[in-house]
């Protein structure tokens, strides 16, 4: 499992963040907190930072995706190969 730290920040004001979060390789789990706002702070689950993005595009919310410390999100396609090699090599 390789965590991956994450923000969805207002598209036109990169300062302002909506969500923070962690994403591992088969969920991400987001905490939202608005500054000055009537939202209560609020944790959720998704099943990857992508998705949490989409989902408050689709609403209208002019949110980016800005991975920290230079991670990015693996291709699940290569992570499955890599897996598969390694189980193969393991059983020789």
């Amino acid at each position: 499992m390789t965590p991956r730290m994450f923000s969805l920040v207002d598209s036109r004001d990169p300062n302002l963040a909506y969500f923070w979060g962690i994403e591992f390789d088969d969920e991400a789990i987001s905490y939202r907190r608005e500054p000055g706002g009537d939202l209560k702070p609020a944790f959720g689950m998704h099943d990857s930072a992508t998705a949490l993005q989409l989902r408050y595009l689709a609403l209208g919310l002019p949110v980016e995706l800005v991975w920290h410390h230079g991670e990015t999100r693996p291709d699940a396609r290569q992570e499955r190969v890599v897996v598969q090699e390694q189980e193969t090599v393991g059983a020789a």
